[in-house]
């Protein structure tokens, strides 16, 4: 009975945990897109929808990030994340810089990029 209440406490806290994580992304001023270790975008707030010009974040949710790149950038960026992955040695990771983006329309605009490695629950 004992391990059954802490695993329910468990399980609300994770929740908890998620919906404050999820708060903070979507009510977020600067656009933020999470991407997954395929470079599959699997967050999308509504700041980066007006910022790149989708209706919802659901028009990128599940799709490749390099959707959001210019050709030139898009053609290469899941080469660099793989040799990110088997390698560790990091080229962006940890540095801001503005880069072409597009927007949904096709339009390239200067964007101002910072990217972050984090791991979730899974690793």
């Amino acid at each position: 009975a004992e391990e059954l209440k802490e695993r329910q406490r468990l399980k609300q806290s994770l929740l908890k945990s998620e919906l404050k994580r999820k708060a903070v992304i979507d009510t977020s001023v600067d656009g933020v897109v999470v991407c997954d270790t395929s470079g599959i975008v699997r967050s999308f707030n509504r700041a980066a929808c007006r910022l790149f010009r989708y209706s919802e974040p659901s028009d990128v949710v599940g799709k490749n990030v390099s959707m959001l790149m210019p050709k030139q950038y898009a053609d290469n960026h899941d080469q660099y994340l793989q040799n990110y992955l088997e390698t560790g040695v990091r080229h962006v990771i940890g540095i801001g810089r503005e880069i072409p983006a597009l927007k949904s329309d096709g339009e390239e605009f200067p964007c101002a990029l910072t990217v972050s490695d984090t791991c979730d629950i899974d690793g």
